[in-house]
C-alpha cells in the first residue's frame, strides 16, 4: 500500500500548505518518481487538445486505478467487513478499525453505523456489556469498550492474586 501512503502524505502537505485545488495535480505530479513519472506522462498524453487538464479528484481516480486496482480495493473492503477484535486489545482493535475503515466508507457512512460495526466486532464479553448502554456514537462506543476492558483486566488480575494467596 505504498501508493496509498504516498497519496495520503501528499494530501497532508496540501492541507498544511493550503494548496489551492488548481495547483494540486501540478504539485503531486512533480513529486512522482521513476515508473510513476512515466505513467503520468502517458496519462497526460491521452488528453486531446480540447480536453481540460486533470483536476485533483480525476488524478486520484486514475492514480487509484493504476496503483490500487479494484481487486485489491475489494479485498480490503472484505477484510474490513470481517474485522473483529480477536486477540487484540480494544485500543489495538480501534486503531486497526480506523486504518481499515477507509476501504469501506459505504459500510460506515453514518457515525451510528460506525459505532455498530465497531461494537459488533468486539469480543463477546466486552460487546455484551457495551451493547447494554445503547450508545450511538463511535467515540462513545470505543471509550466504553476501553473502560470495560480495563475493568475486566483488573478483575482478572484480582482473581489471579487471590489464587496465589490461597496456594
Amino acid at each position: 500500500m505504498e501508493a496509498e501512503s504516498w497519496l495520503k502524505q501528499i494530501e497532508k502537505v496540501f492541507q498544511a500548505l493550503r494548496c489551492p485545488d488548481e495547483e494540486k495535480v501540478l504539485f503531486a505530479t512533480f513529486m512522482l518518481q521513476g515508473e510513476a513519472t512515466d505513467w503520468w506522462e502517458m496519462e497526460k498524453g491521452k488528453l486531446g487538445p480540447d480536453d481540460a487538464p486533470f483536476i485533483w479528484e480525476e488524478f486520484k481516480k486514475v492514480f487509484h486505478e493504476k496503483y490500487f486496482p479494484q481487486g485489491i480495493r475489494f479485498q480490503k473492503y472484505r477484510e474490513f467487513d470481517r474485522l473483529e477484535q480477536g486477540d487484540m486489545t480494544v485500543a489495538q482493535y480501534a486503531a486497526k478499525f480506523e486504518e481499515m475503515s477507509r476501504y469501506a466508507p459505504t459500510l460506515i457512512s453514518e457515525d451510528s453505523d460506525r459505532a455498530r460495526k465497531f461494537e459488533n466486532g468486539l469480543r463477546g464479553r466486552i460487546q455484551q456489556q457495551v451493547a447494554a448502554f445503547e450508545l450511538s456514537s463511535y467515540k462513545d462506543v470505543v471509550n466504553k469498550a476501553l473502560v470495560i476492558e480495563k475493568g475486566l483486566d483488573n478483575a482478572q488480575a484480582a482473581r489471579e492474586r487471590n489464587m496465589k494467596k490461597r496456594t
